[in-house]
């Protein structure tokens, strides 16, 4: 037989390409959601599997969102594309932002509080949802990446793209595993 670790995601498995961060006009980005979507959804080198918009979480209106998932549910295919909409949020250490934070997979528009931990624990309560720590080391690294137990099944991402170099990227990954975190790369 072979050995299985408990924890470990196995079985047969697609490797899938697309994007966890990606802001529009809600923001400071550029377009809408729907263009967004229907852009990546149509891709074809490399092909997008998925895209999630993360508008910052301090401009989003409720009418926003609801367009945001609206367009998202018009170009999600099974098995072709996905799509979905979360937010990047600041989190604050008093009045000095620490980082920035993505949270995706909540099918909804969460009030989110500034500090940690009670921003890690602020998804929706028993449903699943999903956290990255955005392109480390800017803004900041959340308290050296200080651990926290209440978020080990929701914060499971570190951001690798963006500002900065990479071998501060790499420092910041092994930090946060270090310090207890279970998170993977992404780009």
């Amino acid at each position: 037989g072979t050995c299985q670790r408990k924890g470990c995601v196995q079985g047969d498995l697609k490797a899938s390409h697309g994007g966890l961060h990606a802001h529009t006009h809600v923001s400071d980005g550029a377009g809408s959601p729907l263009e967004a979507f229907k852009h990546a959804s149509q891709v074809t080198k490399p092909r997008f599997d998925f895209l999630w918009l993360s508008d910052h979480h301090n401009g989003i209106t409720p009418a926003e969102w609801k367009g945001c998932v609206a367009a998202a549910n018009k170009f999600t295919k099974d098995g072709v594309f996905a799509a979905g909409c979360g937010f990047e949020k600041t989190v604050f250490d008093g009045d000095k932002g620490i980082g920035h934070f993505n949270t995706l997979f909540t099918n909804q528009l969460l009030r989110m509080p500034h500090g940690i931990p009670a921003g890690y624990q602020a998804g929706p309560a028993g449903k699943t949802w999903l956290s990255q720590f955005n392109h480390p080391p800017w803004p900041g690294t959340f308290k050296n990446y200080q651990y926290f137990p209440v978020a080990k099944d929701t914060v499971r991402l570190i951001e690798f793209n963006g500002r900065g170099a990479w071998d501060a990227k790499v420092k910041a990954y092994f930090t946060a595993l270090g310090n207890g975190w279970k998170v993977s790369p992404s780009w």
